[in-house]
């Protein structure tokens, strides 16, 4: 990169000024108006910290998307948007690829972008950014020229830079565990800040050499401290942790040069910007740095990149013909690494001008060391001396590469060096560069093949978005804050601040026939909560319910009916932001975290809109996440749906309420023909048949005592029949009546103690018995219209996503038929989670009766714990009167006995379109059209 032609450069942000101020009278440098900008600028850039925080975006800023290869590399697409990085302002006017970032043109590939996982492996690659700032002068952006000036450079300006890079194999698919590991990675370039700046721990200390000393009274010996003529600026530069490199004037003399060959070798330059005078000519044996391009602007002008290849003066400048020889040649490819970008026609245009293509050129800086012609150009660490200047250096910590110092010598005080840290304690630290790190996403690749990008910037609203919060009302914690409600009048809006304390609750608060109501709070700090309460917060006949930062703790299962921590009915709009609600568990389905419901029909279903976005549901043992009813668009993503809680009740205490009995008992039968061998786990039932009658039943020796009577009384079933081949019919009906008698053992406690095979079997569940989530998401009711499940995380549900509209009654078929309209599921992570007591029926997704269904890019995974091995799970399932689309791609779905299940009603609409492509599954796929 450039340097700025400065005198010195001695802010310390520590010593808290505020400004600069001119006084008459007195000279002005250059050092002045710089500090003023610094000052300035660092006091934005930590007010964008208190305001916006360490990083985040407002809207798909950098985030990536649409996952590819590029020369067998990974490589992807940035958003457009923005990005507040270390108080920094990143953006992205447009869509860029991965591969060709314009602020990365020495992007490489095969270093740059990692491969693929080879052989279907699955893997956690983080992809994240970094920014800094760095100068820009004229000869690079030849823009900047004031031509009336005849030709001189007058400033320099600061452009912010960013990079978009790939660490392969973190290891965790979280994205705070992910960075942590990155940042130990980085251990050795230094610490992460708060503010997300990587603060190198080197230091730099200067001293003076040993002063000569003389015996001739003609030839006095000189004094120590700094030697040279010249004010100078002394710049000293990180190369690697084991080498730098130095020279006068902050190294800033920097030309545009092509590279020509001389002998084979490219090893000859032609200066295309004139030096000023022959004092800045380049001399035989002074230091050079060989710089290709960085970055592009806009205008096509082209930015230098941070480092090059650095190299000797062979032959000094030639006036005449502007050339001169180096002593080492760059490698292949050091300037040409762009050239397999599409979009180069932005900013390279040939220029053939005596037979040299002027605009394919590199960047030439000069690092003058004044008579010191011979140290080496990357001097060790050890090798202090900086020439015949008078002042050593030493690093008190290895360097980071690009990292510089600029030491301020005036031979007015050789003995002084600004600033003093050099000097002083451990020494100064850095100048620059100072970088700034972010994690972007996470990219899970899927064994089997396909990926899924998990994006980990944090979000804000910008100010203008966000509306009046504590204005009309605020609640006070602790007890009666529910009269608030009070003040609001019939059809009445109203926005309510919830500062951060306990709202407890003693009776359900309902709010009805108002207006617009917004409740804002402060996060998890604002808690409403209620003991022995089924339903916290009840809004009946509203136009809309907006939640936001509020922590609801609700959803007691001690009553009989179905009811939820927040409880909507009737209303047109529903919406809640960074929530977190959490419901108890019990035995039965009776609690769900947000229960929105609208009586069929009524203007309100027909205009009712739902939207969760990044909120956090707690859902208790065997409940539901949200119950959504007659709605007309709902919106669920990047939230999460999780257990609350990891302890159970114990099945022999469970076993007291009849549905749990009556789904235990349906887990546990599974009918088997007559001389297939037992099943691994489970419990059997067995008949066999004598010329056509019934003559022996019996449930496998778990039951068998307790079954005498139904073996001995069962021998003729009424309306038991046999097929003509001479097995059992009508299984169904046998299978509900010996289920009868299974559930009277299972609720016998001396069946129970007394059976040691059923007792076995009950305790493997008991000690494999975690708590599971019975529903993530229910979309039901007789009208659904569109329904987007996105980016959702939702662990250990028996049912993650169920989206049916039906109703009770004889099935409608064609334009009345109950459907929902467009049905997207896509970009989620689903785990299921069998659970003794749990709904019977099992899946991951399932859509039933829908105009349009989307599934895509979803990872489904199925854990199948003791004792219940046996039972059938759909990994997705769509099912009923489907419409014109239904498309299944891209989805992995792993442990399920039954990987995907479509199955048509009635006929199918003509030119309909059914695709199940791309999936990866290890279990059955089971179309039928």
């Amino acid at each position: 990169m450039s340097t700025i032609d400065l005198s010195r450069d001695a802010t310390d942000f520590r010593k808290q000024y505020a400004g600069v101020r001119m006084q008459q009278g007195r000279v002005l440098t250059d050092d002045d108006f710089n500090e003023a900008a610094r000052l300035d600028a660092e006091a934005l850039r930590r007010t964008r910290l208190e305001t916006i925080g360490p990083y985040g975006s407002c809207d798909s800023g950098f985030l990536p998307a649409n996952l590819g290869t590029f020369q067998g590399r990974v490589t992807f697409d940035l958003s457009a948007g923005s990005l507040e990085l270390g108080g920094l302002r990143l953006e992205l006017p447009g869509d860029e690829q991965f591969h060709q970032q314009k602020n990365w043109l020495d992007f490489e590939p095969g270093a740059d972008a990692p491969l693929p996982p080879q052989g279907g492996k699955s893997r956690v690659d983080l992809i994240w950014i970094e920014a800094w700032q760095q100068p820009v002068s004229a000869v690079e952006d030849r823009e900047l020229f004031e031509v009336a000036l005849g030709g001189p450079d007058t400033s320099t300006r600061i452009r912010t830079m960013q990079r978009v890079r790939i660490m392969p194999d973190v290891g965790s698919g979280d994205c705070g565990e992910a960075w942590h590991r990155a940042c130990l990675s980085w251990s050795q370039l230094g610490s992460m800040a708060e503010d997300m700046e990587l603060v190198p721990q080197s230091r730099l200390k200067v001293t003076f050499t040993e002063p000569s000393s003389s015996a001739s009274l003609c030839s006095p010996g000189l004094s120590g401290g700094y030697l040279g003529a010249e004010n100078q600026a002394i710049r000293v530069q990180a190369v690697s942790a084991t080498h730098f490199t130095w020279g006068f004037d902050n190294a800033a003399p920097l030309y545009r040069a092509v590279l020509m060959s001389e002998g084979g070798s490219r090893v000859r330059l032609r200066l295309l910007t004139q030096p000023k005078d022959a004092v800045h000519w380049p001399l035989k044996g002074q230091v050079v740095e060989l710089l290709p391009w960085g970055a592009a602007l806009p205008n096509g002008e082209r930015v230098a990149e941070i480092g090059g290849h650095f190299s000797r003066v062979a032959s000094s400048y030639e006036p005449d013909s502007q050339e001169f020889t180096i002593t080492t040649a760059p490698a292949a490819g050091f300037d040409s690494r762009w050239e397999n970008r599409t979009d180069k026609g932005n900013f390279y245009t040939p220029s053939i001008v005596n037979g040299v293509d002027q605009e394919r050129f590199v960047y030439l800086r000069i690092w003058n060391r004044g008579e010191d012609l011979t140290s080496p150009a990357l001097m060790p660490l050890a090798s202090g001396n900086l020439g015949q200047s008078g002042l050593a250096v030493s690093f008190q910590a290895p360097p980071r590469a690009g990292d510089y110092w600029i030491i301020a010598a005036r031979p007015s005080a050789p003995d002084v060096v600004t600033p003093w840290s050099f000097t002083r304690g451990e020494g100064a630290r850095p100048n620059g560069i100072r970088r700034y790190r972010a994690p972007l996403a996470l990219v899970k690749w899927l064994p089997g093949g396909g990926a899924r990008i998990l994006d980990c910037r944090p979000s804000f609203r910008p100010l203008t978005s966000q509306t009046r919060c504590c204005v009309d009302l605020v609640a006070t914690p602790g007890q009666g804050w529910e009269r608030i409600f009070e003040r609001i009048p019939e059809k009445g809006d109203a926005v309510i601040c919830f500062p951060a304390g306990q709202y407890p609750l003693e009776t359900t608060v309902v709010v009805v026939n108002r207006g617009r109501l917004r409740l804002n709070g402060a996060g998890p700090a604002s808690r409403i909560h209620g003991i022995g309460l089924n339903t916290l917060l009840l809004f009946k006949n509203c136009d809309a319910v907006d939640l936001r930062d509020l922590y609801c703790l609700g959803g007691n299962v001690s009553a009989d009916g179905l009811f939820g921590t927040v409880c909507c009915e009737e209303t047109r709009q529903v919406y809640l932001s960074r929530v977190a609600l959490r419901c108890k568990g019990g035995r039965e389905r009776r609690v769900a975290c947000l229960r929105v419901m609208n009586t069929p029909g009524s203007h309100s279903a027909r205009s009712c809109r739902v939207t969760i976005d990044t909120c956090d549901i707690y859902v208790g043992h065997l409940q539901t996440g949200l119950l959504l009813l007659n709605t007309s668009q709902v919106v669920l993503r990047h939230s999460r749906i999780l257990p609350a809680g990891t302890t159970v009740e114990r099945v022999g205490k469970a076993l007291a309420s009849r549905r749990f009995r009556d789904n235990l008992a349906q887990s546990a039968l599974l009918l088997v023909k007559e001389g297939e061998p037992p099943l691994a786990d489970g419990f059997r039932y067995k008949i066999k048949v004598r010329d056509g009658q019934v003559v022996q039943c019996w449930i496998d020796t778990a039951f068998r005592t307790y079954l005498k009577e139904a073996v001995e009384s069962d021998k003729r079933i009424p309306g038991f029949r046999v097929t003509q081949d001479g097995q059992p019919g009508q299984e169904g009906f046998l299978r509900i009546h010996i289920m009868r008698r299974l559930r009277r053992v299972l609720g016998s406690t001396r069946a129970r103690n007394a059976n040691a095979a059923l007792g076995e079997w009950l305790n493997a569940i008991d000690s494999a018995a975690r708590a599971v989530i019975g529903q993530g998401v229910v979309v039901a009711g007789r009208e659904a219209g569109q329904v987007i499940v996105e980016s959702t995380v939702i662990r250990n549900a028996v049912q993650g996503v169920h989206v049916g509209v039906s109703h009770a009654g004889p099935n409608r078929t064609g334009k009345g038929a109950d459907r929902a309209g467009r049905v997207i599921v896509r970009q989620n992570e689903i785990h299921t989670l069998l659970a003794a007591g749990g709904p019977l029926e099992r899946h991951a997704i399932f859509v039933g009766n829908a105009a349009s269904v989307t599934i895509a890019d979803n990872h489904l995974s199925l854990e199948r714990p003791a004792g219940l091995g046996h039972l059938p799970v759909d990994g997705i399932r769509v099912f009923g009167f489907l419409g014109e689309m239904v498309s299944i791609q891209g989805n992995h779905i792993t442990g399920y006995s039954t990987s995907l299940r479509r199955a048509q009603r009635g006929r199918e609409p003509q030119g309909a379109v059914r695709s199940e492509r791309d999936n990866y599954h290890d279990g059955e796929i089971l179309l039928q059209s």
